[in-house]
C-alpha cells in the first residue's frame, strides 16, 4: 500500500469529512479555509493531486474539487474512523424498546430493524436463521447518490431480493468485531455506491445472526459503528432470558 505522509493523511482525512457532511465534490481552497490546516490552497491543491494519483481521491469532469474513492474510504475507516459511544440516554431507550412485548425472535428483530433504521435513516438490515429483515429502504433511496435512477433501480433491486442479502451476510468472514465493506471489491455490482457496516450477535458466545446498516459510502461511520455495536452487546442478554 502506498505510504501516505502525515500531511496527506490529515488531507485525506478531512476532505472525507467534508464530503460526508456536504455530499459535495472538496475544493482545495475550501479545505485550507475551513480546518485551518496552515497551509495554502495551493499547498492542499499539490497535495490532493498525489493523492489522486495514488488513487485515494478522484475528482469529476465538471468540478475542480475531489472526492474520495473506494481506497480513500477504506483508509478513512482504517485509519482515521474512531468508534462513537452511544449516549446514555440513547442506550436505554434501545434497550427498552427491545425488551417491549419481546414475543419469538423474528419479532424481535424485526422490531430491532426498524429501530436501527429510524435511528440511523439508512436501510437496517438484520439476518436470523430464518429469514433477513430490511427496514429503512425509503431513507437510502433519498440520497443524493441515488438520484441518477439506473442506480436507484439497482439499489431497489437488491433490497427487494432479500435472498441476494442473505447471500452478503453469510459470506461475510468471521471476524467477530464491526466490518465495514465497501465499494466493488467487497459488494455486489448494484450496489457499489454504498458501504455496509455489519456485526455479529448472538447470546452466551454463540453467533446466531448479523446486524447491518446499508447506505452510502458518504455516511457517519464512527457513530454507526458505535450504535450496532450496542445493539449487538444489549441483544445478548435478551436473547438468553428468551431461550430460558
Amino acid at each position: 500500500m502506498d505510504e501516505l505522509t502525515p500531511r496527506q493523511k490529515e488531507i485525506l482525512a478531512r476532505l472525507i469529512e467534508s464530503h460526508i457532511a456536504t455530499t459535495l465534490p472538496v475544493g482545495s481552497r475550501s479545505l485550507a479555509e475551513r480546518y485551518g490546516l496552515g497551509l495554502s490552497p495551493a499547498s492542499v491543491r499539490n497535495e490532493m493531486g498525489i493523492l489522486e494519483e495514488k488513487g485515494y481521491l478522484t475528482h469529476p469532469h465538471t468540478s475542480a474539487g475531489r472526492l474520495p474513492t473506494d481506497k480513500g474510504y477504506q483508509f478513512f475507516v482504517r485509519e482515521i474512523v474512531k468508534e462513537e459511544p452511544v449516549a446514555p440516554e440513547l442506550s436505554d431507550q434501545i434497550v427498552q424498546e427491545m425488551e417491549r412485548k419481546t414475543g419469538n425472535l423474528e419479532n424481535l428483530m424485526e422490531r430491532v430493524s426498524s429501530l436501527l433504521s429510524v435511528i440511523v435513516k439508512e436501510a437496517a438490515l438484520v439476518m436470523t436463521p430464518v429469514r433477513l429483515h430490511v427496514e429503512g429502504s425509503r431513507y437510502v433511496v433519498r440520497q443524493p447518490e441515488f438520484q441518477d435512477l439506473s442506480k436507484l433501480q439497482l439499489l431497489i433491486e437488491t433490497l427487494e431480493e432479500k435472498s441476494r442479502l442473505m447471500h452478503l451476510f453469510k459470506n461475510r468472514p468471521t471476524e467477530t468485531g464491526v466490518r465495514v465493506a465497501i465499494g466493488e471489491k467487497e459488494l455486489p455490482k448494484e450496489i457499489w455506491d454504498c458501504a455496509l457496516v455489519s456485526v455479529p450477535y448472538g447470546m452466551g458466545g454463540k453467533q446466531i445472526g448479523v446486524l447491518g446498516v446499508l447506505g452510502p459510502r458518504r455516511m457517519p461511520y464512527g457513530q454507526i459503528i458505535g450504535l450496532i455495536h450496542e445493539v449487538a452487546e444489549k441483544l445478548n442478554p435478551i436473547l438468553v432470558r428468551m431461550e430460558s
